[in-house]
């Protein structure tokens, strides 16, 4: 095989399989359905006297069960400050049944909609204060969700892009070049052939070309360090990308009168940071509710330093100062 067919596609960059997972969440179970399709996650609520405010906690993109660290440890020092989360196997991982790969965005929000009667019902629960915490791909979710129901008062965006995937994956493909020290000129020809492989996809025609396009990028100096490449037409995975690529959360970023925090890493190389702050903070005088940023330092899009390494405490304290502000939390 030759170069330009050796590659991991854009749109497997996106759907990773989710890494750190392991452990449970210590709660209370809880089992429902969305049409067909059954899922389970876990309801974790703070010691003392209740009702306490509740945070939807909606995973990234791929496979994404409720033992994923990252939900884990936000779900355990989250409760330590006083907010309830609840946390769930995304539809066909862990315990949960269907398959996210079948469906678009739209659905996996119809999916967390479906579990509110019952958390709304538990007398721990403050119904008049909850929220979604979207990381990532669940940031676009968590936006839909808003939207089709008015029972959220807030939005949590960790790494959330406040852009179309499509958009995203071209700025995956910048950032990484710049990341090399590519030239301008070399960065644009390489977000140019991008385009050019997402419009296939968008419209399931003009392969052979794309093709052809790619077979003579792979001669360019920078194609080795692009995440640039045309799938097989017969891969599950374009099919899927293609249906939510051209999602624009915009309207729904402008539009919710909710209060929006949006949280990023300077590190990030899936979100661009710096755009996506400055598109959150450029929409934020006509937003209907409040809107507001963080750009935590020395992080990447996980909004740690590392793998291995915990969050750091200023993201667990931002997170409750922005909480305790909106008087979602109780001021300690």
């Amino acid at each position: 095989m030759n170069r330009a067919t050796v590659r991991l596609m854009l749109p497997g960059l996106l759907t990773a399989a989710a890494a750190g997972c392991g452990g449970s969440l210590d709660g209370r179970e809880i089992t429902w359905r969305n049409g067909d399709v059954e899922l389970v996650g876990t309801l974790v609520v703070p010691d003392g006297e209740g009702p306490h405010p509740l945070a939807v906690f909606v995973g990234g993109s791929g496979c994404v069960p409720r033992s994923h660290r990252m939900t884990r440890e936000h779900a355990s020092e989250l409760a330590a400050r006083g907010l309830a989360v609840f946390a769930y196997d995304k539809r066909g991982c862990g315990e949960s049944g269907g398959d996210w790969r079948d469906v678009p965005l739209e659905p996996l929000a119809d999916d967390l909609l479906a579990v509110l009667p019952q958390l709304v019902a538990d007398p721990r629960i403050n119904a008049d204060r909850i929220g979604l915490m979207g990381v990532s791909q669940g940031a676009w979710v968590s936006l839909i969700a808003a939207e089709k129901s008015s029972r959220f008062s807030f939005i949590v965006m960790l790494s959330g892009p406040p852009m179309t995937p499509a958009e995203q994956a071209h700025a995956i493909v910048e950032l990484a070049l710049e990341a090399k020290g590519w030239d301008p000129r070399s960065i644009a020809d390489a977000v140019a052939l991008d385009r050019v492989v997402a419009e296939v996809y968008r419209t399931d025609s003009g392969w052979e070309a794309a093709r052809l396009a790619v077979e003579e990028a792979s001669n360019e100096p920078w194609f080795e360090d692009a995440p640039v490449g045309i799938q097989s037409r017969d891969s599950w995975n374009w099919r899927w990308y293609a249906t939510l690529m051209d999602h624009d959360p915009l309207p729904s970023l402008s539009g919710l009168g909710i209060p929006i925090l949006a949280v990023y890493g300077e590190l990030d190389m899936i979100v661009p940071a710096r755009r996506s702050q400055r598109i959150v903070e450029e929409l934020a005088p006509s937003a209907r509710g409040p809107r507001e940023t963080v750009m935590l330092p020395g992080v990447g899009h996980e909004l740690r330093p590392g793998k291995g390494e915990s969050w750091p405490d200023e993201h667990w304290d931002i997170l409750a100062s922005w909480l305790t502000r909106y008087d979602i939390l109780a001021a300690r």
